[in-house]
Formats: structure tokens, C-alpha cells, sequence
């Protein structure tokens, strides 16, 4: 297992645990998330053990991102630091901290609520 998972209510926590997130990282990731979305549970990703990211690998995550927002679900990518944020497109949620993941997941959670009780 290459992540560590910490599940929540309505979403879970997975932490790489290899400070490169190369090809074999981006595979897992995506077998975890299409797990979560079956589940109907949002994704934050804990970036603050990666130091690098292989290019190859950041499509696949931007591509993961939209897919839990085709889902009506949420993805933040947390704990990242400015140098592999650079690399990401700006609509990948990114925060410098977990907190402010969790944050967009719980708002962005709440909102959905909202929306379906009008």
C-alpha cells in the first residue's frame, strides 16, 4: 500500500508514503478514488510527505479531480508545497494546508446539502 488512509464521514484522507509521486502512485490513487466515488465519499490527498512529482503524473491526477466533480463529489489536494503547486492547472483544488483541504471539502459538502433541499 502506497498511502496511508484516514477515513471520515464523508470523505477520507490518503497520504502518500513515498516522498516522490511518480506513475505507480497516480495508478493506486485512482484504483482508491474510484473506490471512494462508488462509496459516494469525497477525497483529500495529503501532500506533506512529496518532495517531487514525475510531470507524467499530473494529468492523471487533474483528471481524477474532475472525475469526482462529475460524480457531485469533492477532491482538494492538501499540504502542497508552492513548487509542485505551479505544476497543477488552477482549477485543482490546492491548499498549503490539510486544514484548508478540509475546509473545501466540508464547504463544498454543505453546499451540495443546500442545493438539495431547495
Amino acid at each position: 500500500m502506497l498511502f496511508k488512509i484516514d477515513t471520515k464521514n464523508n470523505f477520507d484522507i490518503l497520504t502518500p508514503q513515498m516522498s516522490r509521486f511518480n506513475t505507480k502512485m497516480a495508478e493506486e490513487l485512482i484504483t482508491l478514488c474510484v473506490q471512494l466515488q462508488k462509496n459516494d465519499k469525497s477525497a483529500i490527498v495529503d501532500f506533506m510527505p512529496i518532495e517531487t512529482v514525475d510531470d507524467e503524473t499530473i494529468p492523471i491526477v487533474e483528471q481524477v479531480h474532475t472525475q469526482f466533480y462529475e460524480y457531485n463529489l469533492s477532491f482538494a489536494i492538501g499540504s502542497v508545497k508552492p513548487i509542485i503547486k505551479s505544476k497543477f492547472s488552477q482549477n485543482v483544488n490546492c491548499t498549503p494546508t490539510l486544514i484548508e483541504a478540509i475546509d473545501i471539502i466540508s464547504m463544498e459538502g454543505l453546499e451540495r446539502e443546500l442545493m438539495n433541499d431547495l
